[in-house]
């Protein structure tokens, strides 16, 4: 009996050696909550330096009103790809083209054409995520699309992490979707 609390203790402590690497990862967390989302983004692809990496579910340009807060981050991304930023914005579409997908590939277009590297991701997938990395350093999480009601109307939560660390983990997930991706949308 007291052998097995010895092994048991054993493999804790190595779980805890191997991990803590994780718990320990120095990062400055800055919550950007509703109102603070917009100002943060623009701020951020704006200061970009070398690269933006982006997964969203849903992007909307809304032509009839050119002042909106998901436009101003488009042309934001546009101007940054302009300076030689390299933007690479994934995507979600679905196998029946519904107005989700349809929106992001009005918006989609419009990156492509300023030079933006637009991928649409696998048929065989939803990709939900909403993360942006700014140049390996600067990973942004949450809950906003880029809509009106995502970014105007709706209680949505998102953090700006500062650590290149947590960021090469989010490259590294952004790299597995990005493979399975396609330059293309898919045809309904």
């Amino acid at each position: 009996m007291i052998k097995n609390y010895k092994i048991v203790y054993l493999f804790s402590f190595l779980f805890i050696l191997n991990t803590t690497h994780l718990l320990c990862t120095p990062a400055d967390v800055e919550p950007i909550n509703n109102c603070y989302y917009l100002p943060k983004i623009v701020e951020l692809i704006s200061n970009a330096e070398t690269s933006i990496k982006i997964v969203m579910y849903n992007v909307v340009w809304y032509s009839k009103y050119p002042d909106s807060a998901s436009n101003r981050i488009i042309n934001k991304l546009c101007e940054a790809a302009k300076r030689k930023v390299n933007v690479t914005v994934i995507l979600n579409q679905d196998k029946f083209g519904n107005k989700i997908t349809n929106e992001s590939k009005e918006a989609g277009e419009i990156l492509r054409k300023s030079g933006v590297n637009v991928l649409y991701d696998s048929l065989d997938q939803t990709t939900h995520a909403k993360l942006m990395i700014v140049d390996d350093r600067f990973v942004v999480i949450g809950s906003f699309n880029w809509s009106y009601y995502s970014i105007e109307k709706n209680n949505e939560v998102a953090v700006v992490i500062d650590s290149k660390e947590i960021a090469q983990q989010y490259l590294k997930y952004f790299a597995s979707i990005a493979v399975r991706s396609s330059p293309e949308p898919a045809s309904p």
